[in-house]
């Protein structure tokens, strides 16, 4: 079943191709790694581990590495969880007050504790010197605390059935353990119980000493309150996920390919009042039925639980009938473990991240290779040159790629830091290309590398760097987003507005997009199309004022019996034109209200007028002008702000006028006027 779930995850990535058609870079990047990692990180560990069994000193040197690693992980956890960070030089604390030791996520690591759990716990059962009992004893409690202080309720659950089961087997098949026993599991069950009511950190209890609270019991049944938010934002990618399985139902969207296909399933989803503050960029379903259905269909989900009801049996049958007791008490161990495994993963996702991964896959492989029953003294094993080949090509080509990628990170993360200073656009930019170069398909470098040329105003490198973007992964609204924005100030209408409604279609909460898609109609004058836009902003934001002008004005248009000749608005802006070459202001003045009043609207119409009024010392008109574009301009107006600093200057409204150079600055660092300006304010010859 193992290769044949290969060869769907494989069929499913190439059926993708044909219903994404759009997304083929994706495809190869995000199915080509998950591939992988299907291949080396859980079918090679596999057979690796039931190949090394070959060797039945293997079995022991194996169960021991698993318990070191998880050892030193949760002693690290505990330093962690009291405030004590060894190794980082600042405290890390992305989970709050979960310890993540040296996972990075909580969650990881307590997968793995829970996988070498249940078996400490049969070792400990099964080992008749008091010595060994009390040092598996001590392993338990050690790993058993560091799982409490992860704070992850799906593992507790997971390692809760897995105990229950290994217990079950013990009562039916292997009583007398038990019964040897009964002190040491009374003792150890009291001991687990006083645990569970372990305190909070020291730093967050503002000055007190210790404060006992009953955390673990509060999470332990928070297990059950489906109102908790990370269940409704579960729901809502459960939900997600469903709706991409319902649309693909044979084969999925490509194994790997969830990450890229999910947004524009969520999308549909988000306008949902429960569901809308849990927008999320998930990379995994944390349901494993789910996680396989949606990528590889009903074919692969039948295999995969075919597979597991194939291993389970031939475990179990294999557990009743081994001789050695050694090897019988550590499959049932194990078995116990993987079953709690793939109960935490139907609210977890550490089945398709490295480190619980290859635990998971090892001790699948330790349980088959028990199974088999070859009880060989020490031996050398043969390593065949046909397979050492391939497998070294593979793993160079592993090490070129993370080298490559790494590389790529460094100078994303450069030019990260640089972006987040005006004066350094340039240099920002520059490192991302560097990191382009380096692994083209990272769609972060691409992304910051499209936001730094839209800020130096260099539009087509900024629109290339966004569809290289969207190559890499499709699924972020942000882009389409930005895309649709360039395209606008570059005069490509109907691409502006494919991307716009793509970016909606991902996040239909965007008011921002939906306000320039609403700009960008209205430029077309499809009055329909644009008051939909703002009516659907006002939905999701009742008192936002520009949205409610905007309408209004829609609305007046669409009432209008005859709208405003083109020729005869083109003929009042010749005129006012005129009038300021020959420094009629008056005139001018009248000209351009009556433009305004023809099309509010119209930002050119409210720039000339403003200008008008600050030409005739009408300085708080011009303001009332200025800000008026500013609100009707869908992105930042240089020209507005620039001229309302300069109103402000006349005023000697210094402060304000600074703040309104310092804007233009931001956005754009090489404009001479605010630069200028701002200039002879500091140096004090710009105001009082």
């Amino acid at each position: 079943p193992l290769f044949l779930f290969l060869l769907v995850a494989l069929l499913s990535v190439v059926y993708s191709f044909f219903i994404h058609p759009n997304f083929k870079t994706a495809i190869v990047s995000f199915g080509g790694r998950r591939l992988l990692f299907l291949l080396l990180n859980c079918l090679a560990i596999f057979y690796i581990t039931v190949y090394l069994l070959q060797d039945e000193k293997n079995l022991k040197r194996l169960l021991h590495i698993g318990f070191v690693v998880g050892t030193i992980a949760s002693s690290y956890a505990l330093l962690q969880y009291g405030g004590i960070e060894p190794i980082w030089p600042m405290q890390l604390d992305p989970f709050g007050t979960r310890s993540v030791s040296t996972f990075g996520n909580p969650n990881f690591l307590a997968s793995y504790l829970m996988l070498i759990l249940p078996v400490v716990a049969v070792l400990a059962v099964y080992e008749k010197s008091l010595l060994k009992k009390v040092f598996l004893g001590g392993l338990f409690v050690i790993n058993f605390f560091g799982l409490l202080v992860t704070r992850t309720r799906s593992a507790w659950l997971g390692l809760f059935v897995a105990l229950v089961f290994v217990a079950f087997y013990l009562s039916c098949y292997q009583r007398s353990l038990i019964s040897r026993n009964r002190k040491w599991l009374f003792l150890l069950v009291g001991i687990l119980f006083l645990m569970m009511l372990y305190p909070v950190r020291f730093d967050e209890q503002k000055g007190k000493r210790v404060r006992a609270v009953t955390v673990v019991f509060e999470k332990v049944k928070s297990i059950i309150d489906f109102k908790q938010m990370a269940y409704v934002q579960r729901f809502l990618i459960w939900q997600s996920a469903y709706s991409m399985f319902k649309e693909s139902p044979v084969l999925g969207h490509g194994w790997g390919n969830f990450e890229i296909i999910y947004p524009f399933h969520q999308g549909k989803f988000l306008r949902i009042k429960e569901y809308s503050p849990f927008r999320t960029h998930a990379n995994n379903t944390h349901n494993e039925i789910l996680e396989i259905a949606s990528q590889t269909g009903i074919v692969g989900l039948g295999i995969y639980i075919w597979l597991f009801i194939i291993f389970f049996k031939t475990g179990i049958g294999s557990y009743r009938k081994l001789d050695n007791e050694h090897d019988r008490i550590v499959a049932l161990g194990l078995l116990g473990s993987i079953l709690g495994m793939l109960v935490d993963n139907l609210l977890n996702v550490s089945l398709h991240f490295p480190m619980p991964a290859l635990l998971f896959w090892v001790w699948m492989g330790l349980v088959v290779g028990i199974s088999q029953g070859r009880e060989i003294s020490e031996r050398r094993i043969p390593v065949k040159k046909s397979v050492v080949l391939p497998l070294g090509i593979v793993l160079a080509g592993v090490v070129i790629f993370n080298i490559r990628y790494f590389r790529g990170e460094f100078h994303y993360f450069k030019g990260f830091k640089y972006a987040k200073n005006s004066a350094t656009l340039a240099k920002a930019a520059r490192e991302c290309e560097l990191s382009y170069k380096s692994y083209p398909l990272n769609v972060d470098n691409n992304y910051e590398l499209g936001n730094a040329y839209a800020r130096l105003g260099e539009k087509e490198k900024a629109i290339r760097a966004y569809l290289k973007a969207i190559d890499a992964n499709p699924g972020y609204d942000e882009i389409y987003s930005n895309l649709g924005i360039m395209y606008g100030q570059t005069n490509r209408i109907p691409e502006a507005i494919e991307a716009l409604i793509k970016s909606i279609e991902i996040n239909p909460l965007s008011a921002s997009t939906r306000s320039y898609l609403g700009q960008v109609y209205i430029g077309k004058k499809e009055w329909e199309k644009a008051a939909e836009q703002y009516r659907e902003i006002l939905e999701l934001e009742p008192e936002n004022a520009k949205a409610k002008t905007n309408l209004s004005y829609v609305q007046a248009q669409m009432e209008k019996k005859p709208s405003p000749p083109t020729q005869e608005i083109d003929l009042l802006f010749e005129r006012g034109e005129g009038y300021v070459k020959n420094r009629d202001w008056n005139r001018a003045e009248e000209t351009y209200r009556k433009i305004v009043n023809l099309l509010p609207g119209s930002i050119k119409a409210h720039l000339y007028l403003g200008n008008v009024y600050f030409s005739e010392g009408k300085i708080e008109k011009a303001i009332n002008q200025y800000e008026k574009i500013i609100e009707l301009s869908p992105v930042f107006n240089t020209g507005a702000h620039n001229n309302l600093g300069l109103a402000y200057l006349e005023l000697k409204k210094v402060e304000l006028a600074k703040e309104e150079f310092e804007k233009v600055l931001k956005v754009d660092p090489g404009n001479e006027v605010a630069r200028r300006k701002l200039q002879e304010i500091e140096s004090g010859s710009g105001g009082e």
